[in-house]
């Protein structure tokens, strides 16, 4: 697969790709805006994490990779990389500003309850229609999510690369994503923490340890209302009826009673945890109450909650 050069189209940066023999059909990576004065390592991230997984034998890239960073990519990819010569010299290191990418109102509460609040607050979109159910200090949109999670629905490896992107545009020097272990692909915490080496940008991943099966405990555990988690891992998780269903039988002595009971999303999701339990009844049984105990207290601990 050869990714071309960026070109402005329509108000957004795009890198047309030239398709190979045995390549995956895959359309071209946009994001909105004009993206300047970016990085090349950065954009180096951003292409092979949203593309990589289309690429059979080899990713040709449009701009300049040093030969660690290639590497890398390559053990995350699983194909070839092919850089481009540098076209410029790499801009001063990222500055002192923190961020966090917040996908929806539970990553906003998790960022509002750290020790230390980031700077900004960015949302990452597919689709600049939905920018006005986050309120957040700074929005983009890109595809790059998309074309990951054809593989892997829950993958949000795409969303993390777009914050590369912004992050020297924001002069930061720390970064935040509240993902969990499903949600970090087949790249996982290990793999994004190199890349962001990389980009000089710190990265932090408090819930890399934490399934999100389990996440709805762990919300509760640091202080949400187990009503309003709920809520909001429904919204967030309602197309995947074995999460929504283990999510639902852990907080479902907290939920029966009161008003919100008839709510229908909780008629669907008491449904959805009798399949899933059904499901479940197969498999040798087994208990995650230490693991869980252990992610909470981690996760607090990195938050410094408590």
């Amino acid at each position: 697969m050869i990714v071309l050069p960026a070109a402005l189209e329509n108000g957004r940066t795009v890198w047309n790709i030239e398709s190979e023999a045995e390549d995956a059909p895959a359309p071209a990576l946009w994001l909105e805006g004009f993206a300047r004065d970016v990085p090349e390592t950065a954009e180096a991230i951003f292409i092979a994490l949203a593309l990589g997984p289309h690429a059979r034998r080899r990713l040709v890239l449009p701009c300049f990779a040093g030969d660690r960073l290639r590497e890398a990519l390559e053990q995350i990819v699983g194909v070839a990389i092919v850089a481009g010569e540098a076209r410029k010299p790499e801009p001063a290191a990222p500055g002192e500003f923190s961020i966090a990418m917040v996908r929806d109102e539970l990553d906003i509460y998790l960022a509002s309850i750290a020790k230390t609040p980031a700077n900004f607050l960015v949302g990452v979109h597919t689709d600049l229609t939905r920018v006005g159910e986050v309120s957040t200090t700074f929005r983009t949109a890109s595809n790059a999510g998309l074309l990951r999670r054809g593989a892997a629905p829950l993958d949000g490896v795409g969303e993390l690369g777009v914050m590369q992107m912004l992050g020297h545009a924001l002069m930061a020097g720390s970064l935040a994503a509240y993902s969990c272990r499903e949600e970090l692909g087949n790249v996982g915490a290990a793999g994004l923490a190199r890349l962001a080496r990389e980009t000089g940008i710190a990265l932090s991943l408090p819930f890399a340890g934490v399934s999100v099966a389990s996440l709805g405990r762990v919300l509760v555990e640091l202080g949400l209302h187990p009503v309003a988690c709920f809520r909001g891992l429904w919204k967030r998780y309602q197309f995947f009826p074995d999460v929504i269903g283990t999510i639902y039988r852990d907080l479902e002595d907290s939920l029966l009673g009161g008003d919100f009971a008839e709510e229908p999303s909780f008629r669907v999701a008491a449904e959805m945890a009798r399949i899933a339990g059904v499901r479940r009844s197969a498999r040798p049984a087994h208990s995650d109450a230490l693991d869980l105990a252990f992610h909470a207290a981690q996760s607090r601990q990195r938050l410094a909650i408590g």
